[in-house]
């Protein structure tokens, strides 16, 4: 099985998570960015209300900071059992007045055995629904048939503070480097 995501790397523990996930063929068709400013396409907004609504349905996560790019969508994931000294509030999320907190870190699961399957609660199994909800909604309310997503995400496991406001900061700046992003750029591509 070909897979994108860290071998035995166990995906529903509680720790955070920067994901990308890119419109089908990379089509512009999430929003548009004026003056460095994202302007939501209709598509653009149905996606964000899903967004924002995932931890309606999936009560162990937080969401970060998130853009919704004209073919992509960035956004931070935190899967928080409890909220504890361990763990950063959404709140102070991207605060640099958090020196004392610390990310939980990174721990492998290869001890345990592999199931078939997305795990429930898993980021995979957030992803999965999200992409399907917002696809779904898409379809029924704007008529848009064409497919929405790509298959799979990109994803990075935060592994501590500083690569929290690393992403939180590349989040925020994503919309004022627009024009130089190499996604945006179908002249660089094969």
């Amino acid at each position: 099985m070909n897979t994108r995501r860290l071998p035995g790397y166990d995906y529903g523990q509680p720790a955070g998570y920067f994901v990308t996930i890119n419109a089908w063929k990379r089509a512009e068709i999430f929003s548009s960015i004026f003056n460095q400013e994202i302007v939501l396409s209709e598509l653009g907004r149905i996606i964000q209300d899903c967004w924002i609504n995932l931890p309606r349905h999936f009560e162990t996560i937080e969401l970060g900071e998130f853009s919704i790019m004209p073919n992509h969508l960035h956004g931070i994931i935190i899967i928080n059992y409890s909220i504890s000294d361990r763990f950063l509030p959404l709140a102070s999320i991207c605060s640099p007045s958090n020196d004392s907190k610390i990310l939980v870190g990174a721990k492998h699961a290869s001890h345990l055995p592999r199931s078939t399957g997305t795990a429930r609660g898993s980021l995979s199994a957030i992803i999965q629904s999200f992409k399907s909800s917002s696809t779904r909604l898409i379809h029924q309310i704007t008529g848009y048939r064409e497919k929405i997503w790509q298959r799979s995400f990109y994803d990075h496991i935060i592994r501590n503070e500083k690569e929290l406001n690393n992403f939180c900061e590349y989040i925020s700046l994503n919309p004022y480097n627009w024009d130089r992003d190499l996604l945006n750029d179908f002249s660089k591509r094969d």
